[in-house]
Formats: structure tokens, C-alpha cells, sequence
């Protein structure tokens, strides 16, 4: 991605961000809560508004998996972290 810095000039940054999605649902893996807010999650609300949708605030939930007891679950699989 390239962003406009203050001064007018551009910088390539790199999103580190995977998407994966089966049908209506999808997880979105960042690297940073600084990138998803800012690029990330404003790209998804755009996209779906568009198409007349918008997240579930009740669905939607955003943390770190290296939180103690965090865990991801998609499609019958759970994920979580393991510092091994």
C-alpha cells in the first residue's frame, strides 16, 4: 500500500494482512491494531457499504491471539496462540 505522508511525498508500507473468507463470513489477520483501524476496517465498511451491508457489531470482534485465553473460531476450527 502507499500512503501520502505530511510532507506530499509517498511511502510504501506493507499491510502484513491475510483475508480469509468462506461465503458471508471472514477473519482479517494484521499486524498491528494501528493498521487495522486505520486502512483496514475503513477498506471493509467502504467495500460493503457499496454493496448495500455493513459488519454485525455483535459478530465483529478484534483482539490479539497472544492474550491469555483469546481465541478464533472459524468454520469448526479453533485457533489460538501458542508461544511454542
Amino acid at each position: 500500500m502507499q500512503i501520502k505522508l505530511k510532507d506530499g511525498s509517498f511511502r510504501r508500507i506493507s499491510l502484513a494482512t491475510e483475508l480469509i473468507r468462506y461465503t458471508d463470513d471472514f477473519v482479517v489477520i494484521t499486524r498491528s491494531k494501528n493498521l487495522l483501524g486505520k486502512y483496514v476496517s475503513p477498506a471493509i465498511h467502504g467495500f460493503l457499504k457499496e454493496r448495500g451491508l455493513r459488519l454485525s457489531p455483535e459478530k465483529t470482534k478484534q483482539y490479539r491471539l497472544d492474550q491469555p485465553k483469546a481465541q478464533l473460531e472459524f468454520l469448526g476450527y479453533t485457533f489460538k496462540y501458542n508461544a511454542k
